[in-house]
């Protein structure tokens, strides 16, 4: 996006929630499931940035004509219970990549929550047949996001059908570059076939891509990308009100 804006979020809860970090080839990726409350809580977040947005056009890579970003959506309430959704799921995957180095301070999980700026504001894709993202990657940013709020299911049924003509079928996937070159060692891409409730979270200098799809529906997808990170206490976060996207924590 061409201005770059920062905003805090903070995660409210310490929940349990199964996910998966995966190293393909170096750097860590992580895949995990929202709620069916989450999931219609985006999907509302979603249709209301369509319907009082202005679409992004040449401001991003995709060859989407549907893109809209979410400055001008939800109340302090729920941009701030976007922060708490997604809080979930980064706290998870920057202990569990932190981990690595066998850090003997970590941040106790029960009395800290995390805290992390956004570059930019989140933004949703309406992805319709035919339309793509082309490799690129979020070079100014630690962490990217890309959350799956409503993947039609012929979709998945559209890759089946291309593996009887092809030997690496990929209609509607996300795919991850990082190797130097394929042997039976190593594989320089990584492809993931996306489910509705997912959320996949990269290092924002991974280069990745997403295949069009040929099937006559509306893929909708949110992203956002993440600037830094922290974590804080949980008795000084609740001495400090909360603003709107663009704007900290006091």
């Amino acid at each position: 996006m061409k201005d770059q804006f920062k905003y805090t979020g903070y995660s409210y809860r310490n929940e349990e929630r199964d996910f998966e970090v995966r190293r393909p080839f170096g750097p860590s990726v992580y895949f995990g499931k929202f709620t069916s409350s989450e999931i219609k809580f985006l999907q509302k977040l979603s249709h209301d940035a369509k319907d009082r947005s202005q679409k992004l056009g040449q401001q991003l890579s995709g060859n989407i004509k549907g893109q809209y970003d979410l400055q001008n959506v939800g109340s302090p309430e729920e941009q701030k219970q976007f922060h708490d959704i997604v809080g979930v799921h980064l706290d998870n995957y920057l202990r569990s990549s932190l981990n690595v180095f066998n850090l003997d301070e970590m941040p106790d999980k029960l009395q800290h929550n995390i805290k992390f700026n956004l570059r930019g504001y989140p933004w949703v894709n309406f992805s319709k047949a035919g339309e793509f993202n082309p490799m690129h990657t979020h070079a100014d940013s630690i962490v990217s996001a890309s959350l799956y709020v409503d993947i039609p299911e012929v979709i998945k049924e559209e890759k089946e059908k291309a593996k009887e003509y092809s030997n690496q079928p990929a209609p509607g996937d996300i795919v991850f570059f990082g190797g130097l070159k394929d042997n039976i060692f190593e594989s320089s891409m990584f492809n993931h076939t996306p489910t509705t409730g997912e959320i996949i979270l990269f290092p924002g200098e991974m280069k990745h891509a997403v295949y069009p799809f040929k099937s006559d529906v509306e893929r909708i997808t949110l992203s956002f990308n993440i600037a830094d990170f922290g974590w804080i206490h949980k008795e000084t976060l609740e001495s400090k009100p909360y603003k709107m996207w663009c704007n900290t924590y006091d």
